[in-house]
Parts: structure tokens; sequence; C-alpha cells
């Protein structure tokens, strides 16, 4: 329950904290209060909940995630409906003029193809956590993505 706990990772030395909208109850209360103590605030999304959720938010947040996988396990296949859902994130920023001050991050999925869809999309972070840690060569995995 972000209402409840977001302010005690900030507390506890977060600087950027990213909460899922589908949890919080009070999202721009939650962002207003991240705020307050000095930190940046994301809010994240799943694949299956309307983007359009996130619009009335954007001129509060920092970071804006999208998950491209369900949550709750790694090794997931990559939603490719989730480039598009970038694209629309994207147009939303550029229409509330603040383009170069949200970051667009993807999470789930993410490997040495799927990057660069999410990159031309208009994402401009990537969380790899399958891909990098079930790697042989974790360095040479990081590398590919680079």
């Amino acid at each position: 329950n972000p209402d409840l706990v977001a302010i005690d990772y900030v507390k506890a030395g977060a600087d950027i904290l990213t909460f899922h909208v589908e949890a919080a109850r009070h999202a721009h209360r939650i962002i207003q209060t991240i705020h307050a103590e000095g930190a940046k605030a994301g809010i994240a999304i799943n694949p299956g909940t309307a983007i359009e959720t996130l619009y009335p938010l954007i001129p509060y947040v920092d970071v804006i995630m999208l998950m491209s996988v369900n949550p709750g396990f790694g090794g997931q296949k990559f939603i490719q409906e989730t480039c598009r859902r970038i694209q629309l994130v994207s147009h939303a920023i550029n229409a509330a003029g603040r383009v170069g001050e949200i970051q667009i991050e993807v999470d789930g999925g993410i490997t040495d193809k799927t990057i660069s869809m999410v990159k031309e999309a208009g994402a401009t972070a990537v969380v790899a956590g399958s891909y990098v840690y079930g790697a042989i060569d974790r360095k040479q995995a990081i590398q590919s993505l680079k």
C-alpha cells in the first residue's frame, strides 16, 4: 500500500520512489508527499491498465515506468504493445510541455533485441533483470544492452 509506506522509503534514503498507480488510493497525494521530502516521484503502470490513467499525473511526476510484462516473476516475454504505449506517453509528455523533464522507463522482457524497440519508441531508461542476472557473463550482457 504505497499510500501508507511511500514516505518510509524516502525517509530511509530513497531519492527516487516509483509506485504502481493501481496500488495507490491517492496517487497525486503520494507524489506531493514524496516531493515534499525532497525526492523524485515516479509512477508505474501494468500492461493491462489503460494508459490514460497516467495523463492527469504527468504534470507532477519525474518518472513514468511502463511495465512490459505482468509483474510477479522474471523471465517473461516482452509484450509488443508496450512500444505503442511508450509512444502515447511520450506524446502526452510533449503535449504537457515536459519533454526532457520526465524519464520514461520500461521494465520487463528487456534483452539485446527489445531494447532498441523501446528506445525507438521513446524510452529513456530500462530495467533489465533476467537478461543480466541470468547471463553467464553479466558484464557482456550489460555491454550488449549499451
